[in-house]
């Protein structure tokens, strides 16, 4: 998730791609670009709960017992990684010369393995009349 932060951008691993991208200003950083990621403005989820409480709400008890209990949200922009720093470095104007891809996938030695592709669905939402559009990633930026 990206967005707004209080306390820096520690607080989003979206956000936390642009310290990245300035440390890429003046030395070399590597980068996935294997691994898809889709990321979703916190503004967006809010938005969403709020209509799935909303929706419960105005449901019958009958109606609300059978909602589906499982309900994803993410974007459906896609974007590596190093996808994700060619944005930001193309919105702040910035180099990312010193910013090599790595696309090699998961390293077997790292502690965390990650999927190739950790899409989650919305089918579940739109069948509610949910509306699932997101901000444009670029846009926001």
């Amino acid at each position: 998730m990206y967005g707004p932060t209080q306390e820096g951008n520690k607080e989003s691993a979206i956000n936390t791609l642009m310290d990245s991208l300035t440390k890429a200003q003046s030395e070399k950083v590597v980068m996935d670009d294997w691994s898809i990621r889709y990321p979703t403005n916190t503004e967006d989820v809010g938005r969403v709960c709020v209509d799935i409480a909303r929706t419960f709400l105005n449901n019958s008890p009958e109606d609300r017992a059978k909602m589906n209990k499982i309900l994803q949200f993410s974007s459906e922009d896609r974007y590596t990684k190093y996808e994700i720093c060619q944005v930001l470095a193309d919105v702040m104007g910035m180099d990312l010369g010193n910013m090599d891809a790595n696309k090699e996938g998961n390293d077997p030695s790292a502690k965390v393995q990650r999927p190739y592709d950790c899409h989650l669905s919305t089918r579940a939402l739109k069948d509610l009349g949910i509306n699932v559009q997101t901000q444009d990633f670029k846009a926001w930026w």
